[in-house]
């Protein structure tokens, strides 16, 4: 059986079947109850880091549109980066990029490298921009549920941006709640708790919303078949050939962050979202818009026929107009 996200697979769903292999093409298998399958005997196939470019992609261009939007200068600025694997690590390398100082929080990765500097939870937290990149756990010594509460949000200081591209329920949305209600805290929020029964409430207060459409990319979603294809069938698929389209040159002040906030293409989707906070039946107009997002490129899929020497566009990516095919 090979599903996404959308469908949960547990005993009831097997039950009488001769299944006995589940794959997702997804990162995530939270939706797949795994105990459950490995106690009858049933393997789980994933693909753990198809999508970290598109969501280091989308962390990237959200930024740089919320950045624009409050006249504020991403250079100089300092990010907390909590989860530095696949994606945060991609998300700090490129946040360097744009001058952006980054201090990593990872303690099951600093358990496995401790001649590498990570930094404690509170010092990440009190940057600038808090951008969050774990996994959705409950329990263990490094369980995630509501990793950000009352007292983590508290310590966000005054005009900070936190960023969800993670789970939902890795922020207490109540504490939430009430940290937006008496600050000027900023959110870029692409995972809500309870999908798609989304709390309206939150969503008016945020000040960057998208359907968890952070890791839908064309290349992303390619990439998660063949590794299934691969797990399966013991050798990678055959190789389709790959064809950029131009990025025309953007007429704005800010060429980099502009080139980066068009190539992610997040302006209609932002706000189709925002109609979501009035009444009506937001979980089926919710799952509606993010089953209808279009399936974005990634920056390698576009090539750049103007000067960009002095922009750091090829460390991000994007390909060189000699590379086009």
């Amino acid at each position: 059986m090979l599903v996404r996200s959308a469908t949960r697979v547990d005993p009831e769903l097997l039950r009488g079947s001769a299944v006995h292999t589940v794959g997702t093409a997804t990162v995530g298998t939270d939706h797949i109850h795994c105990s459950a399958l490995r106690a009858a005997d049933i393997r789980i196939l994933s693909a753990p880091g198809c999508n970290a470019r598109a969501v280091a992609e989308y962390t990237l261009a959200a930024l740089c549109m919320l950045a624009q939007r409050l006249h504020l200068e991403l250079a100089g600025m300092r990010a907390g980066i909590i989860g530095c694997g696949r994606i945060g690590g991609r998300v700090a390398e490129w946040l360097g990029l744009l001058g952006v100082e980054c201090i990593c929080n990872d303690p099951p990765l600093a358990a496995r490298h401790p001649d590498r500097r990570f930094a404690p939870l509170a010092e990440a937290l009190a940057a600038d921009i808090v951008s969050l990149h774990v996994p959705y756990t409950e329990v263990g010594p490094y369980a995630t549920r509501q990793l950000v509460g009352r007292r983590q949000l508290q310590q966000l200081r005054p005009g900070a941006i936190l960023i969800n591209t993670a789970r939902g329920g890795i922020i207490d949305d109540t504490a939430l709640l009430e940290r937006l209600q008496h600050t000027d805290l900023h959110t870029i929020l692409d995972v809500w708790q309870g999908e798609p029964m989304i709390n309206q409430e939150l969503l008016s207060r945020t000040t960057l919303a998208t359907p968890h459409i952070a890791g839908y990319s064309r290349r992303g979603r390619e990439r998660a078949t063949q590794m299934l294809y691969q797990q399966l069938c013991g050798e990678p698929p055959a190789a389709a050939p790959e064809h950029t389209r131009p990025l025309p040159k953007p007429s704005g002040q800010s060429p980099l962050a502009d080139t980066i906030i068009n190539a992610c293409e997040l302006q209609t989707i932002t706000a189709a979202m925002r109609a979501l906070a009035r009444p009506g039946e937001v979980a089926a107009r919710y799952t509606r818009l993010r089953k209808q997002y279009p399936l974005r490129r990634e920056f390698p899929e576009y090539h750049l026929d103007w000067d960009t020497d002095a922009l750091p566009l090829s460390q991000l990516g994007f390909a060189d107009p000699a590379d086009q095919v």
